[in-house]
């Protein structure tokens, strides 16, 4: 499993930076708030959930839950982003 996480890393970091690409320098910093917000509540319902889970199955609905959700993050970023095309700056 260590060979995963540094691409898990590389996914965040470069995800958190996308507030600064989308929304005006005003915003940014609410922005990526709300974002570590809603990573903490996650976190949370994530933890209390897999108690309960682990106790009524096993510990295979967690690890197939934590493999799927990079990828349709992934698919959601892309499809909420759409074309991504080059700036004419002149």
């Amino acid at each position: 499993m260590p060979r995963s996480i540094p691409g898990f890393q590389f996914w965040v970091a470069n995800v958190q930076t996308l507030p600064s690409d989308f929304f005006p320098v005003g915003a940014v910093g609410s922005i990526a708030g709300f974002a570590g917000s809603a990573a903490g509540l996650g976190a949370v319902i994530f933890t209390l959930s897999t108690g309960w889970v682990v106790d009524h199955f096993s510990y295979t609905p967690i690890l197939i839950t934590a493999a799927v959700l990079a990828p349709i993050a992934t698919t959601a970023l892309f499809v909420l982003v759409g074309k991504i095309r080059a700036l004419n700056l002149s």
